[in-house]
């Protein structure tokens, strides 16, 4: 049994340092110790000369503690038994079968199309045209034939041709297009869904 949680604590002590007395620069934190040849190297060379001391340095550590649990001798009652449905047999034949088991049901969601359509597309331009008899030369596939233009104002209609805007209409037909294809979804009568 769980007594007490692990836990940390910070412990505050005093250490002796190695400081240089000409730069202040903490030796035994910077890891030097007296043995080495850097203390003696470094106060030789550090303005001119100079010595080194030793001070109190208040230090902090944590020290982790663990858990505490104790051994506990526990009494378990017995409680009486009882009977819990988990399925269903049938009187019959004997088939079982679980407490409940999804009849999912399908429901096609129809694609979204937009239809086809046709484009109407107003434009003019300029064609060629009998003023005898309004025959326009561009639509009879003459376009352009000026000869044939000189023949039939001379020879057929007896008048001239002039140059005229037309308004014409262009069809586009656009095809079916689909906006998202179509989809099934599953719902049982449980109400659970897939």
């Amino acid at each position: 049994m769980l007594v007490k949680d692990a836990w940390d604590e910070k412990v505050t002590d005093t250490e002796y340092h190695l400081f240089c007395a000409g730069c202040g620069m903490d030796f035994t934190a910077a890891g030097y110790t007296q043995e080495g040849d850097f203390i003696s190297v470094h106060t030789r060379s550090c303005q001119g000369g100079c010595s080194y001391y030793f001070d109190d340095v208040p230090v902090t550590k944590t020290v982790h503690h663990d858990a505490t649990y104790k051994d506990q001798e526990v009494t378990v009652t017995d409680k009486e038994g009882y009977w819990e449905v988990t399925g269903y047999k049938c009187s019959l034949c004997g088939a079982t079968k679980k407490e409940h088991q999804h009849n999912w049901v399908g429901t096609w969601h129809e694609a979204k199309v937009k239809p086809a359509w046709r484009e109407e597309v107003h434009t003019t331009e300029k064609h060629v045209v009998c003023n005898g008899c309004g025959e326009d030369f561009y639509l009879t596939g003459h376009a352009g034939d000026y000869d044939y233009y000189n023949y039939h104002v001379d020879s057929v209609c007896h008048s001239s041709y002039a140059t005229k805007d037309v308004d014409i209409v262009k069809y586009i037909d656009h095809p079916e297009e689909t906006i998202s294809p179509g989809y099934y979804t599953y719902k049982c009568s449980c109400g659970a869904t897939k």
